[in-house]
């Protein structure tokens, strides 16, 4: 498979301004994918906000498999500066539950300041690689539509302050993918899960790594959804299975690839699917 690298020339000065926007930070919020928690972290990224109190998100988590995400919010709260909360970003349960936590952290602020300047607001930045559900985790924040929101990455390409309390202000940050992905199965899971445009990678490669990675982990919900009694050892095969199941024909009554790949690689980012996690702690 060749490899996949994205980096337009926009992010590269979201990285820098965000760099200068981080003196006036209380808090970072960072935004995972919940399917891909360690491939949706930008290790650049991670050197500039290392010194931050760090909230990280596992956003989607109603796509994501269960039991895995657990595991990595244990992972993730083990680490002394960070607290993990997994995310439906449509679930108001959920953002009351960012909300209060930034709350919570104005109160510390504030009382590990006593006898000096009492803080009276939190500053939060967030922050995020394209298409991990920023723009629409912003938006039920605010409980407004505050931030562009799309289907697809590299949306929000400017910096804007949100209000989600009287006392805790956001900093909406563009979603920012790094120069080269020292990690060919970095850049196949982000492909996979759409947070790079599908027209930068071979759609073919990514959705045949796919199905193997189904059929390796997930053989059940594969069979349950395509309506398959068994599934073919042989990895072409069974992808022709699934497009003659779901009634991807050309014209001579061959399967239509094409069509297939894309169908299988839509079914598994709507979560249409199931629940899976494309990679463990």
């Amino acid at each position: 498979m060749t490899s996949i690298n994205w980096y337009p020339g926009h992010m590269a000065k979201a990285t820098r301004e965000l760099k200068e926007q981080l003196k006036q930070i209380h808090l970072v919020i960072e935004v995972l994918d919940a399917r891909i928690p360690y491939s949706s972290q930008n290790p650049h990224l991670e050197k500039v906000i290392a010194h931050k109190p760090r909230l990280i998100i596992l956003n989607k988590k109603d796509l994501a498999d269960v039991y895995k995400t657990q595991a990595w919010m244990t992972y993730f709260n083990q680490q002394s500066t960070r607290h993990a909360i997994a995310v439906n970003a449509f679930k108001k349960t959920d953002i009351k539950a960012i909300i209060s936590y930034c709350e919570t952290q104005l109160l510390r602020k504030s009382d590990a300041s006593s006898g000096r300047q009492s803080f009276q607001r939190l500053n939060v930045m967030i922050v995020g690689i394209p298409n991990v559900g920023k723009s629409q985790l912003i938006n039920q924040l605010a409980n407004k539509k505050s931030a562009k929101v799309a289907n697809r990455p590299a949306v929000t390409q400017h910096q804007q302050w949100v209000r989600l309390s009287p006392t805790v202000y956001l900093l909406d940050t563009p979603g920012v993918l790094w120069p080269k992905f020292e990690s060919e199965q970095v850049g196949i899971n982000l492909a996979v899960t759409g947070a790079i445009k599908d027209h930068i990678f071979n759609m073919e490669d990514v959705s045949f790594y796919l199905l193997r990675y189904l059929t390796k982990n997930y053989p059940t919900l594969l069979q349950r959804r395509f309506k398959l009694t068994s599934l073919p050892e042989d990895i072409v095969e069974l992808m022709m299975c699934i497009g003659r199941q779901r009634g991807c024909i050309e014209r001579g009554g061959t399967v239509d690839l094409d069509k297939t790949v894309k169908m299988l690689l839509h079914e598994y980012r709507s979560g249409k699917l199931g629940l899976i996690t494309l990679e463990d702690c």
